[in-house]
């Protein structure tokens, strides 16, 4: 990009006023090809600035965005959630703490479609993958659970938990993500004798039935 000054500006200006009045968030690519860290603190300034909870998508192509510290990723209360984290190392998970975000999301399937190695098998990651058709061309969250469960080396119920609980937290809804008192009454009927299934047999359809609260 020739003048990415001017997109920037672009960016913080009349697209966001066009776009804050129907969102929640701002999500930022901090990465290799895209914002480096300075435009994206500039972004999520004049994001937070509109009323817009924000996020960071970093460490998808290399470690970019890895050390909150040299990052500069302040005040430490800005950044709700990080995603796409694939290639963030244990100090960078460790720092993530120091930014107090709700969690990060490691794609777990993306290196299917880019060539890239498998997350490394962290138990403090949590798995959330979603159908992207630039990177992660996947529309079974079973076959993410499966990925997880064989190259994360994740329990499945650590699994199903960041696929189903985790996904919520990172976006502040206690009303979805699990069943209890005060919750959507969302459901899904399996039909197998219990929900590793998802993991252990991926391509197979085993849902029997799915039931939405109205």
């Amino acid at each position: 990009m020739k003048d990415r000054e001017g997109y920037v500006s672009l960016v913080r200006g009349s697209m966001l006023q066009a776009c804050a009045p129907h969102s929640k968030w701002a999500d930022v690519f901090c990465d290799h090809g895209a914002f480096d860290v300075d435009e994206s603190r500039a972004i999520l300034t004049s994001a937070r600035a509109a009323g817009l909870q924000l996020r960071v998508h970093g460490n998808q192509l290399g470690r970019t965005a890895g050390s909150p510290s040299r990052s500069k990723w302040t005040p430490r209360a800005w950044i709700t959630a990080r995603s796409s984290v694939t290639t963030t190392s244990i100090n960078s998970v460790r720092q993530i703490r120091w930014l107090h975000c709700c969690g990060c999301g490691f794609l777990d399937a993306r290196g299917l479609f880019v060539g890239a190695a498998p997350a490394r098998p962290w138990r403090r990651r949590r798995p959330r993958d979603d159908c992207n058709p630039g990177t992660s061309y996947v529309t079974s969250m079973a076959f993410v659970l499966a990925i997880a469960v064989r190259d994360m080396r994740m329990d499945f119920d650590d699994a199903l938990w960041s696929a189903t609980r985790g996904g919520a937290t990172a976006l502040r809804r206690g009303d979805v993500g699990h069943l209890g008192p005060g919750a959507r009454a969302d459901v899904v009927i399996l039909d197998a004798p219990r929900a590793a299934h998802l993991a252990y047999r991926p391509v197979r359809q085993l849902v029997r039935q799915v039931i939405l609260a109205r």
